[in-house]
């Protein structure tokens, strides 16, 4: 586990995605949880982290894939910690609904990914987040709803330091190769190509300092020169 600015630190090692923890003066929050496989890895980063990251009160889940799902079962029982996620995507997460099909290609991606290569055990919400809701961590975090790579993707914004953590609203490596560069979510993976592009142009109208991705490095200078490169890019390809 690292420091990426003060009372932001990332868990290093895991297998796909990243998981965050944040400090309060009440304690700790977990930004996603990993896979299952990834659970004892960012249990033991905590305990060597000291007191202070080990009292987790919740865990705050982006999205519904297995890479930012997958532990939480597992790391709440063992943190005693609640569960966050927004309400579109609670069902998936709880696995009372099955993940919907949106194109043939994304339907058995989807489908090999939460039953195969992600699989991973239903996980109770105990908390429903909407757009504008508040947690406590970090002095406060809002909850920005931001649809596209599933319905119920969020990203938690902390608006006196900027810090924006976006989960897959965007990416700072691909997944697959692991090669380095911003970019949009995988599109065979995503809902909606469309509204994902929305969700970035709303995430880049914010003053953000520092942007925290599910995969890829984070990024702490010059955020929004780069956001405004990858628009214009979107925008040139159209």
């Amino acid at each position: 586990m690292r420091e990426v600015v003060p009372g932001v630190y990332i868990m290093e090692g895991l297998l796909v995605g990243n998981v965050y923890l944040l400090q309060s003066d009440r304690g700790a929050t977990l930004i996603d949880s990993g896979t299952p496989a990834d659970v004892d890895r960012v249990i033991a980063q905590m305990s060597r982290g000291g007191d202070d990251t080990t009292n987790i009160h919740s865990i705050v889940i982006t999205h519904m894939h297995g890479d930012h799902a997958g532990g939480a079962p597992k790391l709440s029982q063992y943190l005693g910690a609640q569960i966050l996620a927004h309400r579109e995507d609670a069902p998936y997460i709880s696995r009372s609904a099955p993940i919907p099909a949106f194109a043939s290609s994304a339907q058995l991606l989807n489908w090999f990914d939460n039953n195969v290569v992600l699989r991973h055990p239903p996980c109770r919400v105990d908390r429903l987040l909407e757009q504008g809701d508040k947690i406590d961590a970090l002095g406060g975090c809002a909850i920005i709803h931001a649809p596209g790579h599933t319905a119920g993707s969020i990203c938690l914004y902390q608006p006196d330091r900027q810090i924006l953590f976006c989960g897959d609203a965007l990416f700072n490596a691909n997944p697959v190769t692991r090669k380095p560069g911003l970019r949009l979510p995988l599109r065979l993976v995503t809902m909606d190509n469309k509204q994902a592009l929305e969700t970035v142009r709303k995430i880049a109208r914010l003053p953000i300092k520092v942007l925290c991705f599910g995969h890829g490095e984070p990024i702490v200078e010059g955020v929004e020169e780069q956001l405004e490169k990858l628009l214009a890019n979107c925008i040139a390809k159209s």
